[in-house]
């Protein structure tokens, strides 16, 4: 069962909050053997060129297809289709497409757009709906809020709590950090992270590194080497200096690579 029209022409049934109660078979389609969720958001999603805006919608669908980031998908009035230029015709797992190219500062950025025209039975909700390029679009915002990476899955969460575990974090049998006040990150399907406050770890060890991650949900990540006697360990712990709304309370926090560490433990517990 496709999703209902009015459902995509604006008229919301049953608009979703920050985490979106799951779908039912009403917001469901199958592509290639796996089940795609189209799921309506209320946030205003706006794309930006240098030349201006090129989409605003508070009318986006987030398509989970499963082993790739997530999508948004606009409705074709709420494109700037009238800038750009039809460039080709294309399908895919979603349909039959028009694509769409833009000039800017004397370059041409082809399919920047595709206009689905034709769906497969089942999947209607996506007719004269628009899927913009991510990596071509200068930037994206969800309300005044800069998206980076990805679009957000809305059901992937953060959770960050404070704690008074013990966590104690050796390299080389050098004590790095050690404190009782960590901050625990909950973020769904990864492990627990541990953030120590920087008056826990023996900053002498550590040397920033150039190394920089991105996550749509945390912000930027800065990186640190860790030094002990001569011998470097590259990129061993990162911190967050501006991150985004949920992740707030690791404000530069410090998270060491459980993985790569010689040892951790957590109320005297060593963490394989």
């Amino acid at each position: 069962m496709g999703v209902p029209n009015n459902l995509f022409n604006g008229i919301v049934l049953s608009m979703c909050m920050h985490t979106p109660k799951f779908p039912g078979n009403d917001f469901t389609f199958r592509v290639d053997g796996n089940t795609v969720l189209a799921v309506p958001t209320e946030k205003r999603v706006r794309a930006f060129m240098k030349e201006g805006v090129l989409a605003d919608s508070v009318n986006v669908l987030i398509l989970r297809i499963p082993g790739k980031p997530v999508i948004y998908s606009f409705p074709s009035m709420d494109v700037r289709l009238s800038a750009m230029e039809k460039d080709g015709e294309g399908s895919d797992e979603l349909g039959k497409y028009a694509s769409y190219s833009m000039k800017e500062n004397g370059r041409v950025i082809a399919g920047l757009a595709k206009l689905y025209r034709e769906t497969p039975e089942g999947m209607q909700g996506l007719h004269d709906r628009v899927i913009l390029d991510w990596t071509s679009v200068d930037r994206w915002m969800e309300e005044e809020e800069n998206v980076m990476v990805h679009p957000r899955d809305p059901y992937t969460r953060i959770d960050v709590l404070e704690s008074s575990r013990k966590v104690e974090i050796r390299m080389k049998g050098v004590k790095i950090a050690e404190s009782s006040r960590p901050m625990m990150l909950f973020e769904t399907g990864l492990p627990a992270r541990y953030y120590v406050p920087p008056k826990d770890v023996e900053m002498e060890f550590l040397v920033p590194s150039r190394h920089e991650t991105r996550c749509p949900y945390k912000g930027k990540a800065s990186y640190w080497d860790i030094r002990i006697e001569g011998e470097t360990f590259k990129n061993m712990a990162w911190s967050y200096l501006e991150p985004f709304g949920e992740s707030r309370k690791i404000k530069g926090y410090f998270c060491f690579y459980t993985e790569r560490l010689d040892g951790m433990t957590v109320d005297g517990k060593e963490i394989e």
